[in-house]
């Protein structure tokens, strides 16, 4: 052995100075041929081997669909999955309503959007006023943008960004820190040129959920009971204007800490037309202020009756499906749905609660948010049918 590797020193400096340029040439050409033989030689084993793998899974789905099909199970529906600006459809072995088709769910979006338009130029608001930057989300690493609409999703999408923006899950658990002052640590409110700069280059959200719903959420979380210290001299002074000494027991609390929801009604409609009040809280400000979708061309609209699919289209469009885990998702549109965070059915919260308006109050909670119903394509009669009549 030790003979073979002083045999090409030996001879190259026995050559003549004529050859030795061309025995170096030999050399690196036989070292570069055995490279490439060996490169090849993988690259034809790897093939095969996928080759296989492909067939195995062909094999596999095909023994499972005719096995689907001899049960009488759901039709499969396709997920999504987007790479380098391409769609790739997967099969999904799911039950049919956890999946969806592409197609339809693109052509819900884009009439989403374009009734959207339609509403914003026929109350002529697409030709006014500027995009309200202050509530947007900014990722410009990861070409994110959101609206940030307060009892609709909002808490996981803050996670979500948090997330986005480097904590780890296990910090996020065991923090107690706020999560909205934590994203905005990393995304800090931006301005009006920051954000037109951003969106087109950017995917860019809201989610929004049915209006009243909405606003029954934010009375139930954060005036009903005044839980929250932020909320209680707002809740009292509501109290203070609106309480008659002589007013029926509240059948939902006979004993009310804080305003009823007639009258935090009472304070909303009355406050929406004062030149003193700028702008609703953020809890139940109307969308079409709050987010101002007449301003801003959103990619997408998503909606809470739909989160899990339309997160989900939102999550692999952007290529985060490895920082969001679309698994941490499932099921909770679902829950936020049907149930209040007391564990409460959602539709007997409604006829309980609006069942305490009168049609007049109605009226007027609905000229103030029926911009959003009409835009965002949700329906306000059942209300009508809940209220009581005028006296």
């Amino acid at each position: 052995m030790r003979g073979i590797y002083y045999f090409w020193p030996r001879l190259l400096l026995r050559a003549s100075k004529k050859y030795r340029s061309i025995l170096h040439t030999f050399v690196f050409l036989s070292a570069g041929f055995g490279y490439c033989i060996l490169l090849g030689s993988y690259a034809y084993s790897r093939h095969h081997q996928l080759a296989r793998s492909r067939n195995i899974n062909t094999t596999n789905s095909s023994t499972q669909n005719g096995a689907m099909q001899n049960t009488g199970s759901k039709t499969q529906k396709a997920t999504i999955s987007f790479k380098s600006g391409k769609v790739i459809q997967l099969v999904n072995n799911e039950p049919e309503d956890d999946g969806y088709d592409l197609e339809d769910l693109e052509s819900e979006l884009e009439g989403r959007r374009h009734r959207v338009w339609e509403v914003c130029v026929a109350r002529g608001l697409n030709t006014e006023g500027k995009p309200n930057a202050w509530e947007f989300f900014i990722d410009p690493t990861h070409s994110l943008i959101w609206c940030n609409i307060f009892k609709a999703a909002s808490s996981t999408w803050l996670y979500n960004f948090n997330l986005l923006g480097g904590y780890k899950e296990k910090y996020l658990r065991q923090s107690k820190k706020n999560p909205l002052v934590l994203a905005r640590s990393n995304f800090p409110r931006p301005t009006i040129k920051q954000l037109q700069e951003a969106l087109p280059k950017s995917l860019s959200f809201l989610i929004v959920r049915e209006p009243f719903e909405r606003l029954l959420s934010a009375y139930r979380n954060k005036i009903e009971g005044l839980p929250h210290r932020f909320y209680r001299k707002m809740g009292r002074e509501i109290v203070a204007k609106y309480r008659k000494s002589n007013s029926p027991p509240n059948v939902i609390n006979p004993t009310p800490t804080g305003p009823t929801f007639s009258e935090f009604v009472n304070y909303i409609t009355d406050t929406a037309g004062s030149y003193k009040v700028t702008k609703f809280d953020e809890h139940w400000a109307p969308y079409y202020s709050f987010c101002t979708p007449c301003q801003v061309n959103f990619t997408v609209i998503a909606k809470l009756e739909t989160l899990t699919r339309d997160q989900e289209y939102i999550i692999r469009r952007a290529g985060l499906e490895n920082i969001l885990k679309l698994s941490r998702h499932k099921d909770r549109p679902k829950m936020i749905l049907n149930k209040a965070r007391d564990g409460k059915n959602t539709n007997d919260l409604t006829r309980r609660y609006y069942g305490q308006l009168s049609k007049k109050q109605l009226k007027k909670l609905h000229y103030i948010y029926g911009l959003d119903f009409e835009m965002f394509g949700y329906n306000v009669t059942k209300y009508y049918e809940i209220v009581k009549e005028d006296t």
